[in-house]
């Protein structure tokens, strides 16, 4: 899964494009998905400014986590 911010030509209402290669993300999702069936994603910045994918690991009433391995370390 990459993620990057529009191009300078792109109309306002794009915010970003995503890029997925189904033979990578499917069997992300089916080893990553929750008991519904979901999985949610943040669309961040890096200190780079470039913009990236990291799965969302948040439980309600835990503590923070340190650094969540990204999507593209996956990849």
């Amino acid at each position: 899964m990459r993620v990057f911010k529009p191009k300078d030509t792109a109309p306002e209402f794009v915010k970003g494009q995503l890029v997925l290669n189904a033979n990578e993300i499917i069997p992300w999702i089916e080893a990553n998905a929750s008991g519904d069936g979901s999985i949610r994603i943040d669309i961040k910045e890096g200190r780079s400014g470039n913009w990236y994918c990291e799965k969302n690991t948040y439980v309600k009433g835990t503590e923070a986590k340190p650094k969540d391995t990204t999507l593209d370390d996956i990849f």
